[in-house]
């Protein structure tokens, strides 16, 4: 199963790049306008700074 799976993606790859005459500036144009032009929510997945609570001698949390 996971073959077939694999080459679905192969032929779909095959026929973007195909359409876009395997040139990846006009493709990826077209991926970021049909990104703005969707009505998905677009998330950043920017690294997040986390603050770490100090623990005590005897392992737990300081409040």
């Amino acid at each position: 199963m996971t073959d077939e799976v694999i080459e679905e993606l192969y032929e779909y790859r095959e026929r973007l790049a195909k359409k876009f005459n395997y040139d990846v500036r006009k493709m990826l144009e077209h991926f970021q306008k049909t990104q703005t032009n969707g009505h998905r929510e677009v998330v950043s997945l920017a690294k997040k700074k986390i603050k770490l609570q100090k623990k005590t001698q005897t392992g737990k949390k300081a409040a």
